[in-house]
């Protein structure tokens, strides 16, 4: 048996977070009464693109985490399930419950689609299904709500003044600080597409902001916004992928972001010059998973086909970089040209 084989994982993959010497990966699809398995799996540090068999799992009954967000400052994970927020921690290679709480209360299927802390760990922000924005504090008491007019699809943290941005289905982004709305993302004037936000993330220098935008069907596109004193200017706006966006990350340096879309593409793009650096069809169904590794040279990403894929980042090359293999360059043709020119004396 060839224990380098890549094997497909038991369940539909729904979240992905990257250690430095494991991965945790979200795995269900529905429970024991549909045959699959809803569990939190840590594996070791990948081998040549391989995961191993896992080092802890969690089992979830009923609960199935369909995103994961890591607080590096603090260590803890927010997991999104269904009505309730789950804290996590991974430590000494296992899997512990920190707390769970109830979030979301839409009266037809309720459900957290996405949970951050800010960068200093002492705030949580929660949104979903009902459309109401909740920020708790750092022992997890309810703060104050704010009341977005659609379902909130993902969130996000500016890395140093307290901004809050909130994607709706809407389409609107709003950005909050406390309780107040400061500035509204609109994209609904001319827009014949009837594009909506599905995603908006903060640039980790804190000067760019960038939305991710669908249609019910067709292109999707990406936007960059320029923040400026107390101005925020669209700078840049590509069509990313001829399907819509399904999952977004970001690297740890900020340097690029990763988007997976709903025919199982995934894509890295370059966040300062908004490059396309790698683009390929990996999965056969929408990649629900994205995660750098923590030097970004790979992305992983896992589908609803219980597939996982470590694909390679090409990372742009440094100005000191490049000047040393001029460098080298010149000394060899230097030393050929001398070779050369010693053989015809």
């Amino acid at each position: 048996m060839n224990d380098n084989k890549q094997k497909d994982l038991e369940s539909p993959i729904f979240s992905v977070v990257c250690f430095p010497d494991s991965v945790l990966v979200s795995l269900g699809g529905g429970g024991k009464k549909y045959g699959l398995v809803n569990s939190l799996q840590l594996f070791p540090k990948p081998i040549y693109g391989i995961l191993k068999d896992p080092i802890h799992t969690l089992q979830l009954g009923d609960e199935i985490f369909q995103r994961l967000r890591l607080n590096t400052k603090t260590g803890l994970i927010v997991g999104n399930s269904d009505d309730q927020c789950v804290i996590l921690k991974v430590q000494d290679n296992k899997i512990s419950i920190v707390t769970k709480f109830q979030t979301d209360r839409a009266a037809i299927e309720p459900c957290q689609n996405d949970g951050v802390f800010n960068y200093q760990g002492d705030t949580l922000a929660t949104g979903g299904e009902d459309g109401i924005l909740k920020v708790w504090s750092k022992d997890y008491q309810l703060k104050y709500t704010v009341d977005m007019k659609g379902k909130i699809q993902s969130l996000d943290y500016h890395v140093a003044n307290g901004m809050l941005i909130v994607a709706t289905d809407n389409e609107e982004c709003k950005i909050l600080k406390d309780s107040h709305v400061l500035h509204k993302l609109d994209i609904s004037q001319n827009n014949i597409h009837k594009l909506q936000f599905i995603s908006a993330l903060f640039s980790l220098d804190g000067t760019t902001i960038f939305t991710f935008k669908n249609p019910m069907r067709g292109a999707s596109y990406m936007t960059s916004w320029r923040i400026e004193n107390d101005n925020i200017k669209p700078l840049k706006t590509i069509k990313i992928h001829g399907h819509p966006v399904v999952s977004t990350c970001q690297s740890k340096e900020g340097m690029f972001i990763g988007i997976g879309c709903s025919d199982g593409t995934v894509k890295i793009i370059n966040a300062r010059k908004l490059d396309i650096e790698s683009s390929k069809q990996i999965h056969e169904l929408p990649c629900t998973a994205l995660c750098f590794t923590p030097d970004s040279r790979f992305i992983i990403s896992g589908s609803v086909d219980a597939k996982y894929h470590f694909l390679q980042n090409t990372r742009p090359q440094g100005i000191f970089s490049l000047l040393s293999k001029f460098w080298l360059l010149g000394m060899l043709l230097a030393y050929l040209f001398i070779v050369i020119k010693d053989l015809f004396e």
